[in-house]
């Protein structure tokens, strides 16, 4: 009989036990999400897609700023599932030319007047590295102005409108959208241009030249699989006087964030076939569908140039 009273007194405090137990992970979590949601409240306040302009001394940068929230994980609650909470982030993006997004970590103050967000991808190391970026800005209704620095030095001053809060931030490292901004960023370069190499008198005759741009698709050098592709600009340069129809090709760096933008191209002087190609260096800018700069080849001599898009 004793053992029998023993039992049921043992399974009474099992189950207030448990039931102990069920409350405090209930309320564990509970606190948790309340937690989460105010945090998510006071964010949707500046969430959205900004565009506007960073003003440097060398001109405006156009960008695009992308303010959101993500779920990260934050411990473990009582009963061992994880704990979430979210975090503030930020994506900064130059709409003029195309390069890596930054990602940064954000903190919104909502408590100061006016309300503060910093915005940052700095690790804490000491850095140079221009794509590293700190940005203090304040909110003012739906504009969000402030000072932008790079680990180089201050860049300039960030003046960007909210555009619309009703978006989808596209994934960090989306090889698909870079590639479509590239092409678009290309598109226009791409066509033929005729004109004219001017050496000095002295030297030799002026020489018509032809210069057609297009868009290829190259192995990303940056992709250790080496399956990814990119496209890149690259050129075919002939001089008019040659018919042969075998001409140097020449690759392409395009600078779109210079005043005006610059064109840089070579091509090695390689040998394929029976064909030995000549070694060409350009160094030219482009605007308005002229290019103009100097013109090296195998003498390696700069000569003048101009050459207009047909």
């Amino acid at each position: 009989m004793k053992a029998l009273k023993f039992f049921f007194l043992s399974l009474a405090v099992l189950n207030f036990t448990a039931c102990a137990f069920d409350k405090n992970t209930n309320t564990d979590k509970t606190a948790a999400q309340r937690d989460h949601d105010l945090l998510v409240q006071s964010y949707e306040q500046v969430t959205g897609l900004y565009r506007g302009t960073v003003t440097t001394p060398d001109g405006a940068q156009s960008i695009d700023l992308s303010i959101y929230w993500v779920d990260v994980p934050n411990g473990s609650n009582s009963d061992g599932s994880t704990r979430y909470t979210a975090k503030l982030r930020a994506r900064y993006r130059r709409t003029d030319i195309v390069t890596t997004d930054a990602i940064m970590e954000a903190t919104y103050s909502p408590e100061k007047t006016p309300p503060e967000i910093a915005m940052t991808n700095f690790t804490g190391e000491p850095s140079v590295d221009v794509n590293n970026y700190s940005i203090l800005s304040y909110v003012y209704g739906d504009t969000i102005q402030g000072t932008v620095k790079t680990g180089a030095g201050p860049l300039g001053q960030l003046n960007v409108k909210l555009v619309t809060k009703d978006y989808n931030v596209p994934e960090q490292g989306d090889t698909n959208e870079q590639n479509d901004r590239l092409v678009q960023l290309y598109q226009p370069l791409v066509g033929n241009y005729v004109g004219t190499v001017s050496p000095p008198a002295s030297v030799a005759a002026s020489f018509g030249v032809n210069l057609s741009l297009s868009i290829s698709w190259q192995k990303d050098p940056t992709d250790q699989t080496g399956k990814r592709q990119i496209p890149a600009l690259s050129g075919v340069f002939q001089r008019t006087y040659d018919s042969s129809g075998d001409y140097p090709t020449l690759q392409v760096d395009y600078v779109a964030d210079t005043t005006p933008p610059t064109l840089n191209m070579v091509a090695d002087g390689s040998t394929r076939g029976s064909t030995n190609f000549e070694k060409v260096v350009i160094h030219a800018t482009i605007q308005n569908g002229v290019i103009q700069g100097t013109f090296q080849g195998n003498d390696r001599r700069a000569y003048p140039f101009m050459l207009n898009k047909r």
